[in-house]
């Protein structure tokens, strides 16, 4: 596998430093969007409290802060979804893609990566900081759907 050095296929994450920086930040970005009670997309997102993961609230509240569709960032598919599925169902881009598994995002804590349109590495415990890996080890570009929240 691609990420063996990072053992990501193994759910483990390539940055640790990104999530313990997310844990100790999340929370304020979190804050301060409660406070723009103009903008009714990031205090619908908000609402939804943060009963999930905290990455995933972040990001999720940058993407709509910055008006980006969450598409150019990460898919949804089923819980049960194989690789090879995932691959013949949806059209995947050439860069980098999160893949959530499950109804609910964030709740099931499978995901997979996919890059140049194959998946090429899933694990447990979804999380971001492995599509920013994939990003830094292949030095690549963040796609324009989503670079303003990258």
């Amino acid at each position: 596998s691609y990420f063996s050095p990072c053992r990501l296929q193994h759910g483990a994450t390539g940055s640790p430093v990104l999530e313990l920086s997310i844990q100790e930040c999340g929370r304020a970005i979190v804050e301060y969007f409660r406070t723009q009670l103009k903008h009714r997309d990031v205090q619908a997102v908000v609402s939804q409290g943060l009963d999930r993961d905290l990455t995933f609230h972040v990001v999720q509240l940058l993407l709509v802060h910055f008006g980006e569709s969450p598409d150019g960032l990460m898919i949804l598919a089923d819980g049960s979804s194989t690789a090879a599925e995932i691959e013949r169902k949806f059209t995947l881009p050439a860069s980098p893609q999160l893949i959530l598994l499950g109804n609910e995002p964030m709740t099931n804590c499978q995901w997979m990566i996919s890059i140049e349109g194959h998946v090429v590495c899933e694990g447990t415990q979804p999380t971001f900081a492995a599509l920013f890996a994939v990003f830094y080890v292949f030095n690549l570009q963040y796609q324009d759907k989503a670079s303003e929240t990258l």
